[in-house]
């Protein structure tokens, strides 16, 4: 098409091609630079070049948005009276006041007046791009603000968002969101760290049904004094030094000064601990009265716990945290073992509502408060995954999901010492009886990564058939890699002469083996015959079965007594033997039936004797191997 034509052909697009001045606003005008301020495109096209059209839309926005920001104002002074705007916002925008008043008598001026008045307005003060896309247009005012409006406000009125210390949202929380926009408002609304943060939400009212106890209530019916004492001491001794959740010397303390009868969480803590001791002591008032059963021991304290444990609609305490690993401990030894497995998915989930698995939630500066909360956590995850495995269930919590570090392994009485200025330290020489702690938690992430690999439902992602075959290799690794991280006191040695570290170190190895068998378990049965894992995985199994009995005779033989959660070992290894020998025989091989038959008799034998010392109805599943 020629100039000619065009000059004569009627303007089809003719909105689209009047919006630099009136017809093409999107693209880039160069009118002020030109003589009599007239674009190059308009004088091609012989047109008039005006700035009228885009001054009153761009006025029109101008003054929805001032309308706008009034009605938000208004809204955020309702849902936060207390809170000065003005200053919060640092006061009105001195080019934007400018502005505003150039554009209310800008009407009346000319053309390269209004020129004026549009440059001296930035993109970020209009809330526009400086590179438009093409063909947008500036939002038209809407008749049907004002009802949206008025459906937010109802809406937003009814939801009260404070900050509050107990509640814990990640990254993907939709809370996050409304924390980003109250940020419009204040620098810094929930006073937490970008990216997570703990808050409280109230929807409406609040009426009396849903007001959620923030104590415990108060116990009475405690041990006598005499026997108050007894069970403490047992607990510390017999289960507290092996799993280190309580600190010894503000727990006796809190007891002296009363505090068990005047907060109801304390109390409930020390009557959990009564009913732990109650496994280790022959005293007759330990039992249900008109009972003589010695199954019984302990239950009248933990019942007065169980009684009053509701589910809760306040954030949980660190009492909350060790009573759940408290009441999961005494469970483990009943009849009803596998309500265990329950109690500790409970227990994780609270925590994990405070945020209890995060760092971030800690302080930076180690408190004794602050290592409570991590050890209650470890050990209710160390019970998950140990129980998880045990009862082939998929665990409430994995490795990834936690950030939080490992307990510090400094002992109880050197949180209190005074004059540390620097922090509590372990003194130099001094072995930390924590460490057995730490040394069994990253051993059972072990075991959680070996449960979810070896032991999926849902096998579709396995790219290979010799997939297993590294990841079995990976694990044998890591366990080696433990075994030769432990410290020097929890090393394995028969003859070491402190017995409290040498009944760790042998837990610990019974632990290591049984996490060996479970690895190479898989690989047993006659459908994975074929495997080439199948043969040495019945030899490390039987193998390891063996070494735990051997080694936990050892211990028994020089202290006459073993740790309670040493008959859990016992037990498995005495099922890998018992299959061994049922397999050798059905097989017609008898090489190593008499040792291993021997080693199930002495199995027996010191379960019988964990059974008269930690008194215990479970001991029935023990006879049958």
């Amino acid at each position: 098409m020629s100039s000619a034509d065009e000059d004569n052909t009627p303007l089809t697009k003719k909105r689209k091609l009047q919006r630099a001045c009136d017809n093409c606003r999107n693209k880039k005008s160069d009118g002020p630079q030109m003589s009599h301020n007239r674009c190059s495109r308009c004088i091609a096209r012989r047109v008039e070049c005006t700035y009228k059209q885009a001054f009153s839309v761009i006025l029109s926005y101008v003054e929805n948005l001032e309308s706008r920001l009034e009605r938000m104002e208004q809204l955020v002074n309702k849902l936060c009276p207390d809170t000065d705007l003005s200053k919060e916002l640092g006061g009105s925008h001195p080019i934007a006041e400018s502005s505003a008043d150039a554009l209310a008598s800008a009407p009346s001026r000319a053309n390269s007046s209004h020129r004026e008045q549009l440059s001296s307005l930035s993109p970020s003060v209009l809330g526009l791009s400086s590179q438009s896309p093409a063909g947008s247009d500036y939002p038209e005012p809407s008749d049907e603000d004002g009802d949206t409006d008025d459906d937010l406000t109802n809406g937003l009125r009814k939801l009260s968002i404070e900050t509050h210390p107990y509640r814990f949202h990640g990254r993907s929380s939709g809370m996050l969101l409304l924390r980003d926009a109250k940020q419009c408002v204040t620098s810094n609304p929930w006073g937490q760290e970008k990216g997570h943060y703990r808050h409280k939400v109230t929807f409406g009212s609040r009426r009396g049904w849903f007001i959620s106890p923030v104590e415990q209530p108060l116990f009475d019916d405690f041990p006598p004094g005499d026997l108050l004492d007894t069970l403490v001491e047992l607990y510390f001794r017999k289960i507290n030094d092996m799993l280190p959740l309580l600190h010894e010397p503000i727990f006796k303390q809190s007891i002296q000064d009363g505090l068990h009868l005047r907060n109801g969480g304390f109390g409930a803590t020390v009557l959990l601990v009564c009913a732990n001791g109650s496994r280790f002591v022959r005293d007759p008032r330990v039992l249900l009265d008109g009972s003589d059963d010695w199954h019984s021991a302990g239950w009248r304290w933990y019942q007065q716990v169980e009684d009053r444990q509701k589910l809760e609609l306040a954030p949980a305490k660190l009492y909350d945290l060790q009573l759940c690993a408290l009441m999961a401990h005494f469970l483990s030894g009943s009849t009803a073992p596998q309500a265990t497995w329950t109690l500790l998915g409970n227990g994780i989930r609270r925590a994990i509502d405070v945020g209890a698995h995060r760092k971030k939630v800690y302080h930076t500066k180690p408190t004794i408060e602050d290592e409570l909360w991590k050890r209650a956590f470890w050990i209710l995850v160390l019970n998950e995954w140990t129980h998880s495995y045990g009862l082939g269930r998929p665990s409430a919590i994995h490795e990834e999901d936690v950030d939080v570090a490992l307990p510090t392994t400094i002992d109880d009485e050197y949180w209190s010492s005074p004059g540390q200025d620097d922090g509590p330290k372990q003194p130099e020489g001094k072995p930390s009886k924590v460490a057995s702690l730490v040394a069994l938690i990253r051993l059972s992430q072990i075991l959680a990564f070996a449960t979810r690999t070896l032991y999926p439902i849902n096998k579709s992602k396995r790219t290979d058939s010799s997939w297993e075959q590294r990841i079995v290799a990976e694990l044998d690794s890591a366990l080696n890699n433990w075994v030769d991280s432990l410290p020097n006191h929890l090393q394995w040695d028969p003859n070491r002469e402190d017995p409290l570290h040498l009944m760790q170190s042998a837990t610990l190895l019974g632990h290591y083996y049984q996490v060996q068998i479970a690895v190479h378990r898989p690989f047993l049965s006659a459908a994975c015959r074929d495997s080439p894992l199948s043969f040495p995985s019945v030899i490390i199994c039987n193998n390891g079965a063996r070494s735990t009995v051997q080694m936990l005779e050892q211990v028994y033989n020089r202290l006459g007594t073993l740790y309670h959660g040493s008959a859990g070992l016992l037990y498995l290894s005495g099922a890998v033997l018992m299959r061994s020998i049922w397999g050798q025989r059905r097989s017609g091989r008898t090489v190593n039936v008499d040792r291993d038959i021997a080693c199930v008799k002495k199995a027996i034998e010191m379960l019988n004797a964990v059974q008269y010392e930690y008194v215990t109805s479970s001991s029935v599943l023990y006879q049958s191997c």
